[in-house]
């Protein structure tokens, strides 16, 4: 009887209903996975939330200041010494950056093409925006911000609504200071962007783990797990270090801007990133404990009941290794992908960038080609079609190759070093990507070992709707007892494959 697509549909629920229900760790893993998804990305949700609104308050007074659009900043800063340098291209150029504000120093002279008038030297009388923030840290809609001419270049007035009696003016000096955190907001936005998108990355890859029992998938959650939670705990303190840099830059006496402003963004920020730090070091201690105890069960078929020859269980291996390699490029990939587009679009980096159509061009045509080319990865190790796999190898290298040939690109260079998590999330792509060609290849070496015919019965049975629970285990000729492991076999004919030739005297046990 032909099944419809409706009882095949239901086929698959029950199936993914009987992996994640298996035993009480399954259980466990499936339904803390989707609590920390969720609670991680409602904490990061609330910290895109805070550096978005800040970010657009920044932003709004530094658009006022009539500023060049090419003109961004380069930080340096040791021992004390905080310095600011105006660039109008790669500051890995000599002369594309000049200094224009160092602590403890008022006048600095800048170059005409940099378009900035010498500040006078007057000291504004420190301002708190206390009555502008809200009790949340978050800023309030009620004000103005306006341009206004003055002899020293253009100014930026801020004031109230109701108030205009509470109004503060900025210098030209003061505004090129704010480019600085001006920067740093946009890059902390994109970041939480990727970083939510990861939580539900993670939460996919965690089911698929149950769902293919798949020891990679397990370990490659592991190591997610490690770097975001080292990632978490690197931004707690590179928030302090951003504070510091701010309270240096910015809020002292001896600065242009001599603005007490941020200090209830920064307080805000971290009783947000606390307690994501704390979710990251539960969830990791969860996953490590009950990946421990799926991995002991996962690993009991070779050593406590009758299976697949090892043989086969090395190469399914090999084949899940690919599948998680191949999932991981997805996400790194375009996560590195997007962030240097959107860099590249909505930073004062597009106003210098002379290439960018060849770098639009490369983005889309690597999204275009993304999904094919997993899509061909995974088929061509599952169906075991050489021609594939050439291909696949193929268009990989091509995939490579262009984006390291981007190295050569002054800004792209400048963008990977001075952005750490751009820079992370770069290499990582780049690292999966080998991986997947290279474990591709493996798999192809082992092509004609039996993984083909062990899936197709495996794929069989499933679209039969085979139940696994039909089988007791009383019958002590027919089947060993299991006494330390909560899992189902199923038996194959031996008649099924001849790959299962070496297993004449046992059944075979398909996971």
């Amino acid at each position: 009887m032909m099944l419809t697509l409706a009882d095949k549909f239901w086929i698959w629920v029950k199936s993914v209903y009987l992996r994640i229900s298996l035993n009480r760790f399954t259980q466990a893993f499936f339904i803390l996975s989707f609590i920390f998804c969720f609670a991680q990305s409602i904490t990061q949700s609330f910290l895109f939330s805070l550096d978005d609104e800040w970010r657009g308050l920044v932003s709004n007074v530094v658009d006022h200041g009539n500023l060049n659009k090419s003109l961004f900043v380069q930080y340096t800063g040791r021992h004390g010494q905080y310095s600011l340098a105006l660039c109008n291209d790669s500051p890995m150029l000599e002369n594309a950056c000049v200094p224009y504000y160092t602590s403890g120093q008022m006048n600095v002279s800048i170059p005409y093409g940099f378009k900035r008038e010498e500040y006078d030297g007057r000291l504004l009388s420190q301002t708190t925006w206390d009555r502008w923030i809200s009790p949340q840290g978050i800023p309030v809609n009620d004000i103005v911000i306006q341009s206004i001419h003055g002899s020293d270049g253009m100014n930026v007035r801020v004031s109230e609504v109701r108030n205009s009696s509470n109004a503060i003016t900025l210098s030209p000096q003061c505004i090129r200071t704010l480019l600085y955190p001006d920067q740093k907001l946009q890059e902390f936005r994109r970041e939480v962007l990727a970083l939510i998108a990861s939580q539900f990355w993670l939460f996919g890859l965690s089911v698929f783990a149950i769902l293919r029992e798949s020891v990679p998938h397990l370990l490659a959650l592991l190591g997610a797990r490690f770097l975001g939670t080292g990632w978490s705990a690197y931004t707690l303190w590179r928030t302090g270090n951003i504070e510091d840099r701010i309270h240096h830059l910015i809020e002292q006496q001896d600065t242009p801007c001599h603005l007490d402003v941020f200090s209830p963004y920064f307080r805000m920020r971290m009783s947000f990133q606390i307690p994501d730090l704390v979710l990251h070091c539960t969830a990791l201690a969860f996953s490590l404990f009950l990946s421990w105890r799926l991995l002991k069960v996962y690993n009991a078929q070779t050593f406590k009941r009758v299976g697949p020859p090892t043989t086969i269980i090395r190469v399914y291996r090999y084949y899940l290794t690919s599948l998680v390699c191949l999932q991981l490029s997805v996400f790194f990939l375009v996560v590195a992908m997007s962030l240097w587009v959107d860099q590249l679009l909505n930073s004062a980096i597009k106003e210098i960038s002379e290439h960018t159509d060849i770098y639009i061009a490369l983005f889309t045509t690597t999204t275009v080609l993304l999904l094919p080319w997993i899509t061909m990865g995974w088929y061509s190790v599952r169906r075991e079609k050489k021609g594939f796999m050439l291909a696949f190898s193929a268009v990989g290298f091509i995939f490579i190759s262009c984006w390291a040939i981007m190295f050569y690109s002054r800004i792209y260079r400048f963008t990977f070093v001075d952005w750490p998590f751009f820079g992370c999330m770069t290499v990582s792509s780049f690292v999966v990507m080998i991986l997947s060609i290279v474990f591709g290849i493996i798999n192809q070496l082992h092509f004609k070992h039996g993984l083909k015919q062990y899936l197709d019965v495996e794929e069989t049975m499933a679209r039969s709707d085979f139940d696994p629970q039909v089988f007791n285990h009383s019958t002590s000729k027919e089947w060993k007892e299991e006494t330390s492991v909560a899992r189902f076999t199923i038996p194959i004919l031996l008649s099924d494959s001849a790959s299962f030739a070496s297993t004449s005297e046992k059944h075979g046990s398909i996971v």
